[in-house]
């Protein structure tokens, strides 16, 4: 970030702490010498003993002023630093509403292609407890018919959050693809061994 000190240098603010820290320096020394400089008694100048009378109040206010515009062109730097973060942080936030809605809008589709409890007749006492950590999860469940048998599949896939959803998706995708499109009947074991072919192909 850059600001521009006595309306034509634009300078950073490391820039301008060195360059003020100099200018300081300098006339707080010509103070210094100013003060503790007497004119000699031989001189009898008016225009040297003017100078010398007064050129130690002139540095002094210089020192003084330069301490004073330090503290202005700081303070712009930090309002215009504030102001940036500020722009950032509602940036960042306006992102982290649509990743939020994006994440929620995928929670939907993954309840959604997750089995219907009802479709469970065959199994009198029952009930399915399903409390994802995050929004979305990598855990699922799943059951269908296969050739008169009830196949139940409770799957935790690798990963958390959007990931471990991706993976779910595939997986109740993969299982359902298995029991559809197999013309004969399979065992468990067959089943995730298709499973997992699948899930390394895809």
């Amino acid at each position: 970030m850059k600001l521009k000190i006595w309306g034509l240098l634009p300078v950073t603010g490391n820039q301008f702490v060195i360059i003020e820290i100099i200018l300081f320096s300098f006339f707080f020394l010509l103070t210094v010498f100013f003060f503790s400089w007497s004119v000699p008694n031989y001189v009898d100048d008016p225009l040297i003993l003017f100078h010398a009378k007064y050129l130690k109040y002139i540095t002094l206010a210089l020192s003084f002023l330069i301490v004073v515009e330090t503290q202005y062109y700081l303070n712009k730097f930090i309002s215009k630093q504030l102001e940036i973060n500020e722009l950032q942080r509602l940036k960042i936030e306006l992102q982290n509403d649509e990743i939020m809605q994006s994440i929620r809008y995928a929670s939907r589709i993954q309840e959604a292609i997750l089995p219907d409890n009802n479709k469970l007749p065959e199994l009198p006492e029952h009930f399915i407890f399903y409390k994802p950590k995050d929004i979305v999860s990598g855990d699922f469940y799943w059951f269908a018919q296969h050739y008169g048998k009830m196949v139940i599949v409770a799957g935790d896939c690798t990963g958390h959050g959007v990931p471990g959803a991706f993976m779910s998706v595939l997986g109740i995708s993969s299982l359902n693809d298995i029991i559809n499109e197999t013309e004969k009947e399979l065992t468990s074991g067959e089943i995730l061994d298709i499973l997992r072919d699948k899930v390394i192909t895809s």
